[in-house]
């Protein structure tokens, strides 16, 4: 059965279930298949005390969860958690191994690619975020509080107060750090973790004896192939938004497929997944790379060239 807790746990929900098959919050697609911004996620966390499974959040919405059994539940909550802002200047130790400087000092927060040093701005690996602030003692009487990483790319390692999070790498890049926070000075560091591109970039302006890599990737050295690497794919927001477009027409694609097994036009062991990775790599690519235009002729040139490759069943009628 299930049954709402205690009402010193606002938000929370205790439940028979091992596993959800669906979120909602305010009526949109949580999980799977989120049609928040990456930014705008609820932080939420499931545990298992006493053997229930439970979900716990304290952001406001109205929550509905479709468990693997089949039952529903819903959740209203008008609970907030309190955002900590940490401004001023914060301690940066990077990689010299990797170009990086061993230790800065970063007097706001902005993307590596942002800077004047090519040190940082073509820096890939890791780097640790030193920062040491206050907390009153009346502010964590009052509410939990969560710890928001924002934009982050591409992951991220939290130590507050000498405990280690578990690591962050999807949205919401958000931690519940109220227990382990304290009255007074707080010892705070984050390690995060970006991807190669920016260091290949690099090494795409230099000679190949001043190179960190070596790799048969071709050069990034275009100034619109930099923005692109930079931007689609690794902002969130837009990250988001390609993922909602290519998975609504990889659906589509696969009805499509569906329907030709059915007609026999196509063998019932062919590999569908395959089939779409190469009708939607040429499409995407003249949209997102080259900007030239996709004409219907070109793509029916495309459907043609693919499913050449995967001719009907021997014998087999169209049905």
């Amino acid at each position: 059965m299930f049954n709402k807790g205690p009402p010193e746990l606002p938000g929370f929900i205790a439940v028979s279930v091992c596993i959800t098959s669906g979120i909602e919050k305010d009526g949109k697609p949580l999980f799977p298949g989120s049609q928040f911004a990456a930014s705008d996620r609820p932080l939420f966390n499931f545990e298992r005390p006493g053997g229930k499974w439970r979900m716990i959040t304290r952001e406001p919405g109205d929550y509905t969860l479709h468990w693997a059994d089949g039952e529903v539940q819903t959740l209203t909550t008008t609970d907030e958690i309190m955002k900590l802002p940490i401004s001023g200047n914060w301690t940066v130790h990077f990689d010299p191994a990797w170009g990086g400087p061993k230790t800065i000092v970063f007097d706001s927060l902005k993307s590596w690619t942002a800077f004047a040093d090519e040190g940082i701005k073509y820096y890939s690996g890791s780097a640790v975020y030193d920062k040491v602030f206050k907390m009153k003692k009346k502010q964590l009487k009052q509410k939990r509080v969560a710890l928001d990483l924002g934009n982050l790319h591409e992951m991220a390692v939290v130590n507050l107060n000498g405990h280690r999070f578990s690591l962050c790498w999807a949205p919401p890049y958000k931690l519940d750090v109220t227990d382990y926070l304290r009255s007074g000075k707080n010892d705070l560091k984050i390690e995060i973790t970006n991807l190669w591109p920016n260091r290949l970039i690099g090494d795409g302006r230099l000679p190949q004896n001043e190179r960190l890599t070596r790799t048969n990737i071709s050069k990034f050295d275009a100034g619109s192939v930099q923005s692109l690497m930079r931007e689609s794919g690794h902002h969130p927001e837009i990250a988001d938004l390609l993922l909602t477009v290519i998975e609504t027409r990889r659906a589509a694609y696969r009805r499509v497929l569906n329907r030709a097994i059915a007609h026999h036009e196509l063998g019932p062991d062919v590999d569908q997944e395959f089939i779409v990775d190469l009708l939607i790599g040429p499409l995407w690519t003249r949209l997102l790379i080259t900007r030239q235009p996709v004409t219907h002729m070109l793509v029916d040139e495309v459907v043609d060239v693919v499913l050449r490759a995967y001719p009907p069943p021997a014998g087999a009628e169209p049905g």
